[in-house]
């Protein structure tokens, strides 16, 4: 009797095993393999957690994509994406963690005048004793330029709230110096940027 006892047993074994996935994390060169049951019953949130955690990243700081049956890498944002990836029905799940890196072109390009504020200081010598108002008009022009990279910028927003801020202060300081309306087109508002989120 007991090859008899001994077959159920092997059922639900097997069973237990195909209910389970196999993932294949790559991120950086390291690979790393986790095996989940039901996971597409786990909520998106959830799941990014955990595939971060193996290596020691946050989840805003990730983006994870997956392998699809054709081989094209797709993003997973959020718990429907999990539901499309589960019903490809792939034995072994690729799964790719990038780290969210701002571009560098960006980062080269705002890191210096965020580094050295002074320096902007340091260019317009000319400023508190610029009595000509073509040489304000030149600075104003270029503080605006700054502004507007700065709010374009992929920099952390509190360094960008402070870069803003600095500009916005040149700006006023500026004004003050300048003969009343002697340049009707700075007054606009700088904070409307609807694309920044």
């Amino acid at each position: 009797g007991s090859s008899r006892h001994g077959s159920p047993g092997t059922c639900s074994n097997m069973s237990n095993v195909e209910s389970s996935t196999v993932f294949k994390i790559l991120h950086d060169g390291d690979l790393r393999r986790w095996r989940v049951s039901e996971y597409e019953s786990i909520p998106f949130a959830e799941f990014k957690d955990k595939v971060c955690e193996l290596y020691g990243l946050k989840a805003g700081d990730a983006t994870i994509k997956y392998e699809d049956e054709d081989g094209d890498k797709v993003t997973l944002a959020r718990d429907r994406d999990i539901l499309e990836m589960s019903r490809q029905e792939l034995k072994i799940i690729r799964l790719t963690v990038y780290k969210n890196v701002p571009p560098k072109s960006d980062a080269t390009r705002v890191a210096p005048s965020v580094v050295s504020s002074d320096a902007v200081e340091d260019t317009l010598p000319t400023k508190p004793k610029a009595k000509d108002d073509k040489i304000k008009e030149k600075l104003l022009k270029t503080l605006k330029k700054e502004l507007k990279e700065a709010k374009a910028a992929k920099i952390p927003k509190a360094l960008k709230k402070e870069r803003k801020s600095e500009i916005k202060t040149e700006i006023k300081n500026l004004k003050n110096q300048a003969p009343p309306g002697a340049s009707p087109g700075g007054e606009q508002p700088a904070s409307p940027a609807p694309s920044i989120e």
